[in-house]
């Protein structure tokens, strides 16, 4: 049975919840204390907010893991083949813990975290139904030997 993460309604209205407090304090920093730098969070966090608030109405898969390889809705819409995969590892960045794909052919699926040494891409769950945890164990599981982490 292949591993699936599915978007979380609970998780998304608790970080659309988050955006708005960082909104008002945003806005607070302006309207109260003439700090001109809470335009920044006002701007930031109500960008953040848009691009999540359509997470409460669109629940869906947004990953799964199987014999296969790994299909991550927010990464492509196909299969990333175990093949495909040169290595990978788990990386935790202050708290938030994600796996780091390095794929054979990285001229492919250009990245930007390749220059920061995070590998060609990196699968978190946020917002989803899912915990780190059981990726983890389903990576393990379903990944050949080779790639083991």
């Amino acid at each position: 049975m292949p591993f699936e993460a599915h978007t979380s309604r609970a998780r998304v209205a608790i970080q659309l919840g988050a955006a708005l407090m960082f909104v008002a304090i945003g806005a607070a920093m302006v309207w109260n204390l003439g700090v001109p730098g809470g335009w920044l969070a006002i701007a930031g966090f109500g960008l953040w907010f848009v691009i999540l608030l359509p997470g409460l109405f669109r629940l869906r898969l947004e990953l799964r893991v199987d014999a296969n390889g790994i299909w991550w809705r927010r990464w492509s819409d196909q299969t990333i083949l175990w093949s495909a995969i040169r290595r990978m590892h788990v990386l935790d960045v202050e708290n938030t813990r994600s796996i780091t794909l390095y794929l054979a052919d990285s001229a492919a699926s250009p990245s930007m975290r390749r220059r920061a040494g995070f590998g060609d891409l990196a699968i978190k769950l946020n917002g989803t139904d899912r915990n780190f945890d059981e990726l983890v164990a389903a990576v393990r599981r379903f990944a050949p030997p080779s790639l083991a982490f």
